[in-house]
């Protein structure tokens, strides 16, 4: 392919004024590398000496990796004091309980642990001073009477051995009635 671009200085051969390497078409090939400034410096002289150590037959190409500073670092603080929880208790003789607070978890959990309570796995542990619990969060709502629907679908569902009905509560699903 001849050039266009040529300049003429009396000679019997005229010389390209435009190499005729950028004419052609040359491969590309792409590099991955990450970014910083040494790296920067480093790969424009690397790539100027592989240029001319292939004679300019390929197109060589960096692509800079760079590490967005949010990856580094988490967005939030993990909440350590849970609350608005319902959870589940199983002692190590196999009887279990599950109950719901909105207060520290954590809290409630040593409540349940002081023998000096009134609540079932205290009067449990009073009994059975060689029993001990473990507990786990199952769920967390915000809303109050989804925490209780929650905590009794719950109940209904595994039967725990130590939660006692103390209250009945009715249900209106249409207060004002069908028509």
């Amino acid at each position: 392919m001849g050039c266009p671009f040529r300049i003429s200085n009396n000679s019997a051969e005229d010389e390209p004024l435009i190499p005729h390497f950028l004419f052609e078409e040359r491969k590309k090939n792409c590099t991955k590398l990450p970014y910083c400034k040494k790296n920067e410096i480093a790969s424009k002289k690397f790539i100027s000496r592989l240029n001319s150590f292939t004679n300019f037959k390929y197109i060589f190409i960096i692509l800079w990796q760079t590490i967005q500073i949010k990856s580094l670092f988490s967005l939030k603080d993990k909440n350590l004091h849970k609350s608005h929880v319902i959870y589940e208790g199983e002692c190590s003789c196999g009887e279990n309980y599950v109950g719901e607070t909105m207060r520290n978890f954590e809290v409630r959990i040593t409540e349940h642990s002081n023998i000096c309570h009134t609540s079932e796995p205290a009067r449990h542990l009073l009994e059975n001073p060689s029993h001990s619990f473990q507990w786990r969060v199952l769920c967390s709502a915000r809303s109050y009477f989804k925490r209780k629907i929650i905590e009794g679908l719950i109940i209904q569902q595994r039967s725990p051995t130590l939660n006692k009905q103390v209250n009945c509560y009715v249900a209106q699903l249409f207060p004002s009635g069908i028509t």
